[in-house]
C-alpha cells in the first residue's frame, strides 16, 4: 500500500458557535489544537481519500464543496469524510441550526484548507510505500447512557419514557477500539483509530477542544511514534449511547429539583474536573500504547470501497432543500473493514450487526449525519436515541424507527458483502 498524508490546523481565528455547545458564541483561538487529518491511500488501481476533522459533524455542504473543489481528482466513492464528534469545536453543518450556528468565514477556511491540501496530495509529492499493522483492544472508562426508568415512576406518569439518559454500567462498561498503523521499517508514518465514546469529557463546555481525541493524538505522536507531524485519523465509532463513565453519587446541580431527581432515579452522569479528566485520558493513552505494541503485521494491503445512499425524506420530514441523503460508506483497508454511516449508530446496533458481519467496524458521524441509529431492540424501548433526538435535529419521523433500523441493517450487510468479495 502507498501513503500520502497531511495534518491541518482548523482552529478558528474568529468568534464561532460550538456544535452542541452553549448558545452563546465563543472567542477564536488559533492554538486550540483542532485539526483535520488527511490520509491518501492507494493499492493497485484503488484509491481512497480519508478526511477526519475535529467537528460535531462534517455536513452535506462540506462533502459537496470538497468534491466540487477537487473536480475529477476523486469521485464520490473515493472520499471518506468523517468527524471526531467533539462537542467543543465550531459547528460546520448548516442543516441543524438548533445544535449551533455556522459562521461562514470559519466554514470557508476549513473547506478551503482541506481542498487545497487534498489537491496537493492528489497531484504532487512522493508516495511512501507502507506496511500495515492492525490491533484492537478494549476501550474502558465508558458507560451506556440508557437506563430503564423505575416501573413505579412510569406507572405514576412521573416519567413517560421507559429509558432515561442515565448511567448503566451493567449494559456497557467498555467498547472495542481498532487501530491501523502505516509503517515503514520501524517508523510509524500514520495511524488510523476507531474509538466508540462520545467526546464529552471536557470540563469547560465553552472552551474549544478536540476533547480526548486530542490527548490520544498528541500521545501517539510524541509518546509512541516520536513523530510530532504524524497524521492521526480518528474515526468516531458506534458511540450513540456511549459516553465517559464519570458518575455522580449525589445530585447534579443545585436546588430542590436536582435533589428530587436524584432521590427518584439515583446516580447520574457527573462532570470531569481537570484532575479526573487527566486521569481518564491517561488511562486511555495507556490502553492505546499497549495495543500499538501488540499490533500484528498484515499481509493483506488491498483496498475495496462501496457506497450507498437513500433519500433522508424516506424516513423523516425536514425543512430546507429536499435533497439530503442517508449514506453507507464501506472501505476495506487490508484487514480493517470500515463501515461508515451518516448517523450516530449505537453500540447495540453495532453488536447486532457484527453477529452477521464478522470483523466489521462501524464508523459514525460521516457526511450529513441525520441523527441516531438505534438497534431494533432499543427502538422498542424508546429513549433519546430513538425519538428524543429528532426535534433537536430538526426532524420529524414519518414512521417508527424500527423501519429505519431494519433497512440500515440490510444496507450495511450488503455493503459489507461487496467489500468482502473484492480481491
Amino acid at each position: 500500500m502507498d501513503l500520502k498524508s497531511k495534518v491541518l490546523s482548523i482552529s478558528p481565528e474568529v468568534e464561532t458557535f460550538l456544535g452542541c455547545g452553549p448558545k452563546h458564541s465563543v472567542s477564536g483561538d488559533p492554538s486550540a489544537a483542532l485539526e483535520a487529518n488527511i490520509l491518501l491511500l492507494k493499492s493497485g488501481m484503488s484509491q481512497v481519500l480519508i478526511v477526519s476533522l475535529d467537528a460535531l459533524y462534517p455536513g452535506a455542504r462540506l462533502r459537496s464543496d470538497i468534491l466540487f473543489g477537487l473536480n475529477d481528482l476523486v469521485n464520490d466513492e473515493s472520499l471518506f469524510l468523517s468527524s471526531s464528534h467533539t462537542h467543543n469545536a465550531p459547528m460546520l453543518d448548516d442543516s441543524k441550526p438548533l445544535l449551533g450556528s455556522v459562521i461562514e468565514s470559519h466554514y470557508l477556511m476549513v473547506a478551503r484548507k482541506i481542498i487545497a491540501a487534498s489537491k496537493i496530495l492528489l497531484t504532487e509529492g512522493v508516495w511512501a510505500s507502507v506496511e500495515l499493522k492492525q490491533g484492537s483492544y478494549e476501550f474502558h472508562g465508558v458507560a451506556s447512557r440508557r437506563r430503564q426508568a423505575p416501573g413505579l415512576l412510569r406507572a405514576l406518569n412521573i416519567f413517560t419514557e421507559e429509558v432515561l439518559m442515565l448511567p448503566n454500567l451493567k449494559e456497557i462498561c467498555s467498547t472495542r477500539a481498532e487501530i491501523l498503523l502505516f509503517t515503514s521499517g520501524e517508523k510509524i508514518l500514520a495511524m488510523l483509530m476507531v474509538g466508540a465514546c462520545h467526546p464529552v469529557s471536557n470540563p469547560e463546555p465553552s472552551r474549544l477542544s478536540p476533547d480526548y481525541v486530542g490527548s490520544l493524538r498528541e500521545f501517539s505522536r510524541d509518546g509512541i511514534a516520536g513523530n510530532s507531524g504524524m497524521a492521526f485519523a480518528f474515526l468516531q465509532g458506534a458511540s450513540g449511547e456511549v459516553r465517559p463513565d464519570v458518575i455522580s453519587n449525589g445530585p447534579v446541580g443545585r436546588g430542590l429539583r436536582a435533589l428530587l431527581f436524584h432521590i427518584l432515579v439515583g446516580k447520574s452522569f457527573g462532570v470531569f474536573d481537570s484532575i479526573t479528566q487527566g486521569i481518564w485520558q491517561s488511562e486511555r493513552c495507556e490502553e492505546l500504547q499497549d495495543a500499538v505494541s501488540s499490533a500484528e503485521l498484515s499481509i493483506d494491503t488491498s483496498i475495496a470501497i462501496s457506497r450507498w445512499e437513500m433519500p433522508l425524506g424516506n424516513h423523516f420530514h425536514y425543512e430546507g432543500p429536499q435533497d439530503r441523503s442517508i449514506s453507507v460508506h464501506a472501505v476495506r483497508l487490508g484487514p480493517l473493514k470500515l463501515l461508515g454511516l451518516s448517523a450516530e449508530p449505537t453500540w447495540d446496533f453495532a453488536q447486532n450487526l457484527r453477529n452477521q458481519a464478522e470483523g466489521l467496524t462501524l464508523v459514525g458521524c460521516i457526511d450529513d449525519t441525520y441523527g441516531y441509529l438505534p438497534s431494533r431492540g432499543q427502538c422498542d424501548k424508546g429513549g433519546y436515541e430513538v425519538s428524543g433526538f429528532q426535534p433537536h435535529f430538526s426532524l420529524t419521523g414519518k414512521q417508527p424507527m424500527q423501519h429505519l433500523s431494519q433497512e440500515m441493517q440490510i444496507a450495511c450487510q450488503s455493503a459489507y458483502r461487496k467489500i468482502e468479495s473484492v480481491e
